[in-house]
């Protein structure tokens, strides 16, 4: 069966996932705490994060399984039209609620 997309993908919000365990862990326990979690790819997350990251220690966020919950996704642009804070520079460590992506979604 072919499948066509006629909805054009670009750069926002479209999957969403649930946060199941936040820890902050020494970098030295990262791989044993990637594999407890049962990462696909714990060897080669542990490399990258000793690479990349200076400090001694590393947060993890464990996520559940990515959904998708919006097919035109929500951009920089859409949050500004509905929240005035949001610019379309970088957004940085900034949240915004649930009824906020909703409402930005329409």
């Amino acid at each position: 069966m072919r499948e066509e997309n006629l909805v054009p993908l670009g750069a926002g919000i479209s999957f969403i996932a649930q946060i199941r365990k936040v820890q902050l862990v020494n970098k030295k326990e990262v791989l044993a705490c990637l594999r407890a979690e049962k990462h696909p790819n714990s060897e080669e997350a542990t490399k990258l994060i000793r690479e990349r990251h200076r400090e001694d220690e590393v947060l993890l966020i464990t996520l559940g399984e990515p959904r998708l919950l919006f097919v035109s996704p929500i951009t920089k642009a859409k949050l500004h039209r509905v929240e005035a804070s949001f610019t379309k520079r970088a957004m940085g460590s900034r949240s915004c609620s649930f009824d906020l992506l909703l409402e930005a979604s329409q």
